[in-house]
């Protein structure tokens, strides 16, 4: 008897302590969840989860469940409250949701710092950072992809939406994006609308302005498979759509449609196994924080590539400096978040291996092109660089 309690006494012992940590950044406690097995030794990924308008972080936690698979995964977690005000708690995420009143808060500095509070006590590992949430909290995720896209290496918005105007998103990184969405969601709709007045694009316009964003090409691929996402409909329901071709640094912009579903349908219980799935698919790649002016890595050849805009943001016009590469047939080009050529741009000056085009922001047809954001790409010899520009007016 004495040999066994021995036995389970060591056991014990050489089990590693979960030690959960509360950190306070100004609006109460907030636990960050070390997975069991953590090893400081091994950088850790996180996932942080955003509740809805009026919910709170362990109600969204009970709706969508992702907790249970923690210790599998080997994720940091964390479900921090919005601010409370009217009874409400909620995200100031874009223009349209959810600062209704409105409230002088920071919700994307207030969750970069809570990020930092998470590094401060944790080995994390930097190109593995996910946001996901529901409703304010897919605002909220795209928010944070919009404005720490240098950190966020993917989000999953739930019946969220992005910014209306594209001006308003200042990604100056690739991130990967999944929105899911019910086709019949009478909150948030499918289709967009508007929220106190306020615009919101829906859940397709969502992931191309993404795509873009992300470099890729605007024409989707529907998958020849349907995954399951609510127990509302017997078997696999979810049609997946596609914005992969020609992204940087291998991101992905994707949809999933549900047929059928409102704004809260009841989930799967395989729901948050397949976002984490789908999270852990797309970390940011190696080099990141290492790129060159062209955005591809440090060690990449840099005999090709567009190496600046400037000025950007621009009125009148913009220079663009580039390196077409030894012998190839480079095409330099203007296009629209959609992916539509503006403008076909010819070089002007060639000197050493490099060369130069102008943009007025004009179209091929040299009407003024309208204020918002563009891409310049440039392609030949089989590789690509694309830039975003600003035109303002």
């Amino acid at each position: 008897m004495r040999t066994l309690v021995s036995l389970i006494a060591v056991f014990i012992f050489i089990q590693p302590a979960i030690a959960d940590i509360d950190v306070n950044l100004g609006r109460g406690p907030i636990t960050i969840q070390e997975p069991a097995g953590y090893d400081p030794l091994v950088p850790a990924p996180v996932i942080i989860l955003l509740h809805g308008f009026g919910n709170t972080g362990p109600g969204v936690e009970s709706y969508m469940q992702f907790e249970k698979h923690q210790d599998e995964y080997g994720f940091l977690y964390a479900t921090p409250n919005g601010t409370l005000f009217g009874g409400n708690r909620f995200w100031d995420a874009t223009d349209a949701c959810c600062n209704f009143t409105p409230s002088p808060v920071d919700d994307s500095g207030y969750l970069s710092d809570l990020l930092d509070s998470i590094e401060a006590h944790f080995n994390v590992d930097r190109n593995r950072i996910y946001f996901t949430g529901h409703s304010n909290g897919g605002f909220m995720s795209y928010r944070m992809a919009c404005d720490h896209s240098d950190r966020v290496a993917a989000i999953a918005s739930f019946a969220g939406a992005t910014w209306d105007d594209p001006l308003d998103c200042s990604a100056a990184e690739p991130v990967s994006v999944l929105q899911i969405h019910g086709t019949s969601d009478g909150t948030i709709l499918y289709n967009g609308g508007n929220l106190v007045g306020t615009p919101y694009p829906g859940a397709v316009e969502s992931v191309e302005q993404w795509a873009a964003f992300n470099g890729c090409s605007v024409t989707p691929e529907t998958l020849a498979i349907t995954i399951n996402i609510t127990i509302e409909t017997a078997g696999p329901e979810t049609i997946v759509i596609q914005y992969q071709s020609d992204c940087d640094q291998g991101r992905v912009s994707e949809l999933w449609s549900i047929p059928g579903a409102g704004h809260s349908p009841l989930l799967a219980g395989t729901y948050s196994r397949k976002v984490i799935d789908w999270l852990y698919a797309h970390p940011k790649p190696e080099a990141v924080g290492v790129a060159s002016a062209t955005g591809r890595p440090a060690n990449a050849s840099t005999s090709f590539g567009i190496a600046s805009t400037m000025p950007n943001p621009f009125r009148s016009a913009t220079e663009v400096l580039y390196r077409p590469g030894a012998g190839a047939n480079s095409a330099l080009a203007v296009y629209d978040v959609r992916g539509r050529l503006v403008r076909a741009l010819q070089s002007s000056v060639v000197q050493s291996g490099s060369a130069r085009a102008f943009w007025d922001g004009r179209d091929n047809a040299g009407r003024k092109a309208p204020a918002g954001i563009y891409f310049v790409n440039l392609t030949g010899g089989g590789e690509s660089s694309t830039r975003k520009v600003i035109l303002a007016r």
